[in-house]
């Protein structure tokens, strides 16, 4: 990219200025010379005023041009990081506490309705995926597949009637996960959705596997090209299960579960 001042036009533009200068230099010349000193000084101030005026129309000159096509042209130093085609396969890690219900469940022996909840228990989750961003194609949208796995263990209270009890469960989740974004350089808001399996152990009744699925909305903050931050909240739903107190079976159990994660991301690959 060259300087419009090193090119004919510039250089026109360039000369038009000087000899405006001169021009106005000669014609305060005529008539400084019929008037006095102060009015002199009061001249002298206003012509350069006035010069000192023009000092935009100077770096508006400084514009940029095209050397092959010879087209102005209004630098823009972000424009080639917006167009960055960021596409590839990633792995993030996210932490966060999990907040677990049930709508309800049955109690064998007289079939008595149950609830269960847990206040609080954390949630450990890895994630592998592929990302695809293409600004020229799909403008501020991005995109993303995940496989998300996740493990939790917790101590859930069981509330039939006047009577509590506790039971503990672990639980792992394997889902396929796909979320949709709206880059705005850095920030990037996001929505998703997913499906998989959920492998309970609950205590005392061996292993189950049930349908699960997941919804959730958060954000991302992209410090580089290769680093991300995310924050999600997730809403979560477990199919029907089974869990024992003692001896007695609860049946019938479905689980919702909400949590709030941090994770940070970080891509593969050159970009």
């Amino acid at each position: 990219m060259k300087n419009i001042l090193d090119l004919p036009l510039g250089f026109s533009l360039f000369q038009f200025f000087i000899k405006w200068c001169s021009n106005g230099l000669s014609n305060c010349y005529s008539i400084l010379v019929r008037i006095k000193k102060k009015e002199t000084f009061i001249c002298i101030l206003f012509f350069l005023a006035s010069l000192f005026s023009l000092t935009p129309f100077l770096r508006c000159i400084g514009l940029t041009i095209g050397e092959d096509e010879g087209v102005l042209l209004k630098e823009n130093p972000n424009k080639k990081d917006n167009e960055k085609k960021l596409s590839g396969f990633f792995v993030a890690g996210f932490v966060g506490p999990q907040w677990i219900r049930s709508s309800g469940g049955h109690m064998e022996g007289g079939n008595s309705k149950v609830f269960l909840n847990n206040d609080f228990s954390t949630i450990l989750s890895p994630t592998f995926g592929y990302y695809w961003y293409n600004p020229k194609k799909l403008g501020h949208f991005s995109f993303t597949l995940e496989l998300t796995s996740a493990y939790n263990s917790s101590l859930i209270s069981v509330h039939s009637g006047l009577h509590s009890f506790t039971v503990s469960t672990n639980t792992g989740l394997v889902f396929l996960f796909g979320t949709v974004g709206y880059r705005l350089r850095q920030w990037e808001p996001i929505i998703g959705l997913g499906s998989g399996i959920g492998i309970l152990a609950p205590q005392g009744s061996g292993i189950q596997v049930v349908p699960t699925a997941l919804m959730d909305v958060g954000m991302r903050y992209h410090w580089t090209d290769k680093w991300s931050l995310r924050i999600e909240s997730f809403f979560g739903w477990l199919g029907s299960s089974k869990d024992y107190v003692g001896n007695r079976e609860i049946s019938s159990i479905q689980y919702f579960s909400n949590n709030i994660v941090v994770g940070i991301g970080y891509a593969l690959g050159n970009f």
